[in-house]
């Protein structure tokens, strides 16, 4: 909860996760200081049955036009406090059980007919967070991307200074428990292809194990050496691919 980006209240900030708590690592820069009172209303790209904006924001996140929502009339001051999040998102279990999963899902279902961008399921996980009127404890210490970002980096740097993140033993690579819990590859797309995972027809690896070995595209792709010339850029790609690997190689063992 230190980490929180902010918390005006008139409640107190949360101290951690728990039943009727969510949150998520910082990752929607929704800040307006000049327009805090203006209405949220993401920009669609497309119109839909003639719905007016204020309409559909809340068509999206209760599944009619007349609500009710608490995304009716919700403002830009409180989702930049609130809402900016995006993976990992935390929640209770039994707020899972008993809202979430669902709200998330409907949602997103919605969203997509008329939001074609990346990062629908994080708009979704805060319009489904809004409606229901559960304001998020937004943090910034849970993942790492990209330095420069909003995130726990210092940490890295410390870290790197005696050990390589491509080569060292991921026993000493990790060894800091001030490190954010999750790598996240988003920002690292030129060396991450996602056809590892599902290839638009292809079958991802864990799939077909039996062409890895002559695979010298994946294998390029695995070879961290040339990584390291900056140890804290290379920190979240050699990590990333470090773990890939290894599941990789168990799961085909």
């Amino acid at each position: 909860a230190d980490e929180a980006i902010g918390w005006p209240g008139p409640e107190p900030k949360p101290t951690r996760i728990q039943k009727g708590v969510v949150g998520g690592q910082r990752w929607l820069t929704f800040i307006w200081p000049t327009e805090s009172q203006a209405p949220f209303l993401p920009t669609m790209d497309a119109a839909f049955q003639n719905m007016t904006p204020d309409e559909l924001q809340t068509w999206i996140c209760s599944g009619s036009t007349t609500g009710p929502s608490g995304c009716t009339g919700v403002t830009k001051e409180e989702v930049s406090y609130y809402h900016g999040s995006g993976p990992p998102m935390l929640a209770h279990r039994e707020d899972w059980e008993e809202w979430l999963v669902d709200a998330w899902s409907e949602t997103t279902k919605r969203l997509h007919q008329v939001y074609k961008k990346y990062y629908v399921d994080m708009l979704s996980y805060t319009l489904a967070n809004i409606h229901h009127r559960k304001r998020q404890l937004i943090v910034n210490n849970l993942e790492l991307t990209k330095p420069g970002l909003f995130e726990p980096w210092d940490a890295v740097k410390k870290a790197v200074e005696d050990v390589d993140p491509c080569t060292a033993p991921m026993d000493q690579v990790l060894s800091r428990p001030d490190l954010a819990y999750f790598v996240h590859y988003t920002h690292y797309m030129q060396g991450w292809n996602k056809r590892w995972f599902n290839g638009r027809g292809v079958k991802h690896l864990f799939e077909r194990c039996d062409a890895t070995e002559d695979d010298s595209e994946l294998r390029q792709f695995l070879d961290t050496s040339a990584d390291s010339s900056n140890r804290t850029e290379a920190f979240t790609p050699c990590v990333m691919r470090r773990f890939f690997a290894a599941g990789l190689r168990r799961s085909c063992a």
